[in-house]
Formats: structure tokens, C-alpha cells, sequence
């Protein structure tokens, strides 16, 4: 006996995913993700295949049908609208930080509702902001060149041994104050997080600017 597939609304697709996404096997083990974003090979990170279907088939048309674009989605959920973001923009100048997100600007911590394939002890996050994150300007005087950063992205890790150093990370990197802000929001001591921030060719949503942090909690 076939049974009928459900009517999917919005809250009930996203209960589902928080509900299926732990349950899954992992696609990544905590070291095989770590390898991929050191290497900055973000573009093979993914959700588990049967999350990845519920997303496309189903999660991704309802909201095309009821907001138009997911950009306008996340906007509802972070109740940011373009104009906010351009003030926040111009409060950040008259402060004199720049037109770029720092580590005290304003920020939306989020779980993110479609997890990657990471096994169930790990948390996918995402911080999103109404700031520009990388620019050509925020790579000036760092060590590491725009163009590379607009190819690969800007990926790096705390807490852990040492031994993987990511890219654009660091005191003098493009990545210094998203590693502070990492730092503070998950504690070394307690936490290890992988983190990295899409290059502009696999931005999902580019009208905003997040990263992904990923946190696995430290045994006692």
C-alpha cells in the first residue's frame, strides 16, 4: 500500500530537516572535511543525497512560489532589508571600521536549516551580516591576494592541533577577524571548528554575506 506523499508547507519542510538531517549517515567524516577545506575544495561539500532531494524537490519551489528568490526568504527570517543593510553600511563608515564586516559588527548566528552530510555530533552554522565580508579592499596590505581569495574562498581552524592552517587565516590574512570572532563564539578550549567563506562563484545567496562555521565540542 503506497502511502501519500505529504503537503509540504514551509515550517513542516524545515521541522523535517532538522529531524532527518542528524539521523543521516555522514557524508564526511570530521577529518575528511577538514581536509576539503583546507584544500579549499569547497565545491565538494554537500548535503546527504535524500536531504539534498527534500531541498530541490521540494523546500527550494515552495519558497521560489511564495518569495520569489531565496535572498528574499533569508531577508524575512533575518528581518534584514536591503536598507537596513546600507545603513548598517554607512553606520560602520562613520565609525570608521570600513565597509566591511568585523568581528563586533552586526551578525544573525543561524543553525543552518539544511545541514551538510557532517556527522551528528558536528553543528553546521552559519553567520550571516549585512556587511560585505571579502572585498578587494579587505585584502589590501594581508598577505594574501584578492584574486586568489576571489577563486578560492577563505577557509581556517581553531582549536585544534595546529596542524592545519587553512588559507587567507591568520593575523595578516583576509580571514583575521572572522578567526577572532570564531575564537570568542566557541572557545578553543571547548571547541574545534572548521570555518570558510565561499568564494563568489559558490555563493548560494549573493545579495548576502555570510560564512560557515563548522563545531565539533571537545571530549572531557
Amino acid at each position: 500500500m503506497s502511502s501519500t506523499p505529504p503537503e509540504w508547507t514551509i515550517p513542516l519542510l524545515l521541522a523535517e530537516s532538522a529531524r532527518l538531517g542528524p539521523t543521516l549517515p555522514p557524508v564526511f567524516s570530521w577529518e575528511s572535511l577538514c581536509d576539503y577545506i583546507n584544500r579549499c575544495d569547497l565545491g565538494a561539500l554537500r548535503r546527504h543525497e535524500d536531504l539534498e532531494a527534500l531541498y530541490i524537490g521540494a523546500f527550494h519551489p515552495l519558497v521560489r512560489a511564495e518569495y520569489g528568490t531565496m535572498e528574499n526568504y533569508l531577508r524575512g527570517q533575518l528581518k534584514w532589508s536591503a536598507e537596513e543593510g546600507e545603513q548598517e553600511r554607512k553606520k560602520a563608515v562613520e565609525r570608521g571600521e570600513g565597509e566591511w564586516w568585523k568581528k563586533n559588527s552586526v551578525v544573525n548566528i543561524r543553525r543552518n536549516d539544511w545541514r551538510y552530510g557532517v556527522p551528528a555530533e558536528v553543528e553546521h552554522w552559519v553567520v550571516w551580516t549585512p556587511l560585505p565580508i571579502l572585498t578587494p579592499e579587505r585584502c589590501e596590505g594581508t598577505t594574501t591576494p584578492w584574486p586568489k581569495v576571489d577563486d578560492l574562498g577563505v577557509t581556517g581552524f581553531t582549536g585544534g592541533d595546529g596542524s592545519l592552517v587553512g588559507f587567507g587565516s591568520g593575523e595578516n590574512g583576509p580571514g583575521s577577524e572572522i578567526e577572532a570572532f570564531v575564537k570568542e563564539r566557541w572557545p578553543e578550549d571547548k571547541w574545534e571548528t572548521a570555518w570558510f567563506v565561499n568564494p563568489p562563484r559558490l555563493q548560494s545567496v549573493k545579495g548576502l554575506a555570510h560564512f560557515h562555521v563548522m563545531t565539533r565540542p571537545k571530549k572531557p
